[in-house]
């Protein structure tokens, strides 16, 4: 049997390598291929390399030709050895156009993690049904977003991947007197978060460092701090479970990274700095009140959010005192909460076995022509 999975985002790749690995398991000799970034090559795919992943409206443009480049390559692969099953992740401003250029193709396809459509362009949830056999959610309740238009049975949760990392909840609490760093994984969000989260550990004046996925990123992080003209803070590549078992609080890039940091029961404050065109056209067009996946799994503040001007290094360590004020027993509360909130391990193994199934079914009612 042969899969074509396609991430190009740095998460995408994450839960991407967590189904090679799964069809290891169930189907040891089948093939994997399509866009994958390290995480998926090191799992046994066979995909083209994905470029750094990008976010916004303004840093897509400057990279026009790039993706391109990669689609017209994606296109000719896929039509010329058609799979029997495709899995896109995320990414829909790549992945909405390359599934209208193989959709004659008419191999089904399993749309996982889709775009929050919740939070901004719920357009894109017409476009996906008409594109996907069927679409299988981060979160229980972004199925509603996209039924309609799909009808209910194609809009599947089989739970959030990151259970699967961590699949028991252990009792969280502060362990130690480190400041955790997570300036994100693009290399944008590096250049623009760095400087500032070392700033504020400096401020501070407690222990700190930085934790970089690979040692590709925790080379832009040494890199963007050393042309800022600052010395240099510890950066590692440890997993951050471990990591954040020695954190007293933790400042994070909007992202994955704040979810893990709440299940583990860690003092947050969350982040994020882009573009003035994407934040410009981001204030008319978001539908939701926060940025973070805590405090909107929560629909709450208790991770203070910095955005944009607030991401300055005084107001983070005040929103850090903030946090650090409040007992243990809060934050393991709030991680309990969250859990249950993340559905039961297993994760990549059930949307595998879903997309066999999707292979198997005929006919497809995603694919038009």
């Amino acid at each position: 049997m042969n899969f074509w999975i396609s991430a190009l985002e740095p998460s995408g790749d994450r839960w991407g390598a967590t189904l090679v690995r799964a069809i290891a398991g169930l189907a040891p000799n089948a093939r994997v291929g399509g866009i994958s970034g390290p995480l998926m090559r090191d799992a046994g795919a066979d995909g083209t390399p994905a470029p750094d992943g990008v976010m916004g409206f303004a840093e897509p443009f400057a990279r026009f030709h790039e993706y391109c480049s990669l689609m017209a390559r994606s296109v000719r692969q896929f039509r010329a050895h058609p799979p029997d099953v495709s899995i896109v992740i995320d990414a829909p401003d790549f992945h909405i156009p390359f599934l209208r250029f193989v959709r004659q193709s008419r191999v089904p396809t399993v749309y996982f993690s889709p775009p929050q459509v919740w939070a901004w362009r719920r357009s894109r949830a017409r476009a996906i049904a008409r594109l996907s056999t069927r679409v299988v959610t981060l979160f229980d309740w972004e199925r509603a977003y996209f039924a309609p238009p799909l009808e209910t049975d194609r809009v599947i949760w089989e739970g959030h991947p990151l259970v699967d990392e961590l699949p028991e909840l252990r009792e969280p609490g502060r362990k130690g007197d480190l400041l955790v760093l997570l300036p994100g994984s693009r290399k944008s969000e590096i250049d623009r978060l760095s400087v500032l989260f070392a700033d504020v550990g400096r401020r501070l004046g407690v222990p700190c460092v930085f934790r970089a996925p690979t040692e590709h990123h925790a080379g832009w992080i040494r890199a963007t701090l050393s042309r800022a003209g600052r010395a240099p803070l510890p950066v590692t590549t440890s997993p951050l479970a471990q990591l954040l078992n020695e954190a007293r609080a933790c400042i994070a890039c909007a992202g994955t990274a704040t979810l893990e940091a709440a299940l583990e029961g860690i003092p947050t404050v969350i982040a994020y700095r882009t573009d003035w065109l994407t934040h410009s056209v981001a204030r008319r067009l978001v539908r939701t009140r926060w940025i973070g996946l805590p405090n909107i799994l929560l629909r709450s503040n208790a991770y203070p959010e910095c955005v944009q001007e607030d991401v300055e290094p005084s107001r983070i360590a005040s929103a850090l005192a903030t946090v650090t004020e409040r007992p243990p027993d809060f934050w393991v509360e709030k991680a309990r909460e969250i859990r249950t909130k993340l559905g039961t391990p297993g994760v990549a193994n059930r949307v595998v076995k879903l997309a066999i199934e999707t292979a198997n079914d005929v006919p497809h009612p995603g694919i038009q022509q």
